[in-house]
């Protein structure tokens, strides 16, 4: 299946990065929207004008990335990277810091192998840099992670484990506890709900030119979509989606109004009068 890997690096963790999952890469990134504003108690306004979107330093799925510096050097990188995996599948997941930041999924696969591909990882980037293994203080590999110092900067393997019911619990945990914050937050960061932007992508635009590999230009088409889709009128988004499913924009206004009438500020519409569409 398709998910959305969100990792997540700060300035002073540099072996403690963080990984979450999400079923589309609208909701992973308003997830780091959302979380850069409670981290830094700033405003919504504050946090997305100081955004730095880019695509570089990833591996090949890395599709988004936004670097967010605030006070005195403090700093948070963000990429979203979209992977086929499988339920139970673990991830070797290789990151440098802080000669740059990077993030690159090396290996998707069993157990077994992520922890051979992070030993022979580990063990090429020791040869590389001319790294004596037996000392503990530059090199070091664990049963899930591992550690390589060159004199500037750090190299670090990571294994996880992903599980889809952890996407589905993160789901329902977020939509039951906190239905009314997520809807604002909807409503500050995106205009409407990740199901929207998924099905237009798709229609308004076509395939994103190098979507799903690394491209200067995908962080930027994503980002672009989103905007111009908050950007459009709500009748075109409305006759959008219609067309996306297969259904006139003028029947679904019929039968609606047909029900519940005519809105009183209405002032656009899509079929003309009633006895046209019956006769």
């Amino acid at each position: 299946m398709k998910v959305y890997l969100v990792c997540v690096l700060d300035d002073e963790h540099y072996r403690d990065p963080d990984f979450y999952f999400f079923k589309t890469a609208f909701e992973a990134h308003k997830w780091i929207i959302d979380s850069l504003v409670s981290i830094t108690e700033g405003s919504m306004e504050e946090v997305t004008s100081n955004l730095d979107y880019k695509n570089v330093d990833g591996s090949d799925d890395q599709i988004m990335r936004i670097d967010y510096s605030y006070g005195d050097g403090e700093f948070y990188v963000n990429t979203i990277h979209e992977i086929e995996i499988k339920d139970g599948d673990y991830l070797c997941i290789y990151h440098h810091a802080y000669e740059g930041v990077g993030f690159y999924v090396e290996k998707i696969g069993t157990l077994e192998e992520c922890k051979n591909h992070m030993l022979d990882s580990t063990a090429k980037m020791a040869n590389d840099y001319d790294i004596d293994i037996t000392n503990d203080d530059i090199f070091e590999v664990n049963s899930f992670d591992s550690c390589v110092d060159d004199d500037i900067q750090w190299h670090m393997c990571n294994i996880i484990q992903f599980k889809v019911n952890e996407i589905m619990q993160n789901d329902e945990e977020k939509t039951k506890s906190d239905k009314s914050d997520s809807a604002e937050l909807n409503k500050n960061v995106h205009k409407y709900d990740a199901e929207i932007y998924e099905e237009l992508r798709d229609y308004m635009y076509g395939p994103i030119p190098g979507y799903g590999s690394s491209s200067d230009h995908v962080e930027t088409s994503l980002e672009e979509i989103i905007k111009d889709i908050d950007a459009s009128p709500k009748h075109e988004i409305f006759k959008n989606l219609c067309n996306y499913h297969g259904i006139a924009p003028s029947t679904v206004e019929y039968l609606y109004e047909s029900i519940w009438g005519k809105p009183k500020d209405k002032t656009i519409g899509y079929f003309l009068e009633k006895n046209l569409l019956t006769k």
